[in-house]
């Protein structure tokens, strides 16, 4: 069931009288359920490609269509609406808010989309907590918590809304060797539960369970490799 279909994706940014074209005529179509790693070194389009599917950017030109939905066409509002139901975002540097305990900044979301009600907020974050084995740190600060513990918070922060689509940019990108085998792990189980998952690296290592990984330089899909090992050039 296709779910993700990007169409003559194109991102330009002005600087002056330059032109920076930062994705170049992208077409991709991804399934429900899959896992797909978008991967490339720095400054080959990647997180651009994040930030237009999640709706943070705008395209130059092209179409974004996700569940049915043509994301481009929508106002602020209702893209602010559709994203806060439909996706869950996992930054590298967590962006947790310091000033909330753990079981606040995972309630946030909730507070935003009104999509559940309000009484059910604490329950909801405290079942993904114990999910990602961290409801022992529900009341603590994020200053006290450690690079892996902060990122499996802000995992349970994406997953608040129940969203369809995960989208992680660079989640191991801070983290030494053993809390990157938690997050992979875990990714590979949120995977299994039936989540669709784009995560953006530059490293060699991620997740086994991957369908197919997406190469990028330049702003150019250069090919897709699946899990059969089979080579799609684009």
């Amino acid at each position: 069931m296709k779910y993700i279909e990007l169409k003559n994706l194109k991102k330009d940014y002005k600087t002056g009288n330059n032109v920076f074209s930062a994705l170049k005529d992208v077409n991709l179509t991804l399934n429900k359920g899959t896992f797909t790693i978008i991967k490339g070194a720095s400054g080959s389009g990647k997180s651009t490609l994040l930030n237009l599917v999640s709706g943070i950017d705008t395209p130059t030109s092209g179409e974004i269509i996700i569940n049915g939905t043509a994301i481009q066409k929508l106002n602020g509002e209702q893209l602010a609406k559709w994203r806060g139901a439909e996706i869950g975002i996992v930054f590298q540097f967590f962006q947790l808010m310091p000033t909330l305990t753990v079981l606040e900044n995972v309630i946030l979301p909730m507070e935003f989309v009104k999509k559940m009600p309000r009484s059910q907020h604490k329950e909801r974050a405290m079942i993904l907590l114990n999910k990602l084995n961290i409801a022992a740190l529900a009341n603590k600060y994020p200053h006290t918590l450690s690079g892996g513990e902060k990122q499996r918070v802000a995992i349970a922060r994406a997953l608040a809304n129940e969203p369809n689509l995960l989208i992680a940019d660079e989640p191991t990108g801070n983290l030494d060797s053993a809390n990157k085998a938690i997050i992979h792990e875990t990714f590979k189980q949120l995977n299994l539960d039936g989540k669709t998952i784009l995560y953006v690296t530059h490293e060699q290592e991620f997740p086994d369970t991957y369908t197919q990984v997406v190469n990028i330089a330049d702003g150019i899909l250069t090919n897709i490799v699946k899990k059969e090992m089979e080579v799609q050039h684009v």
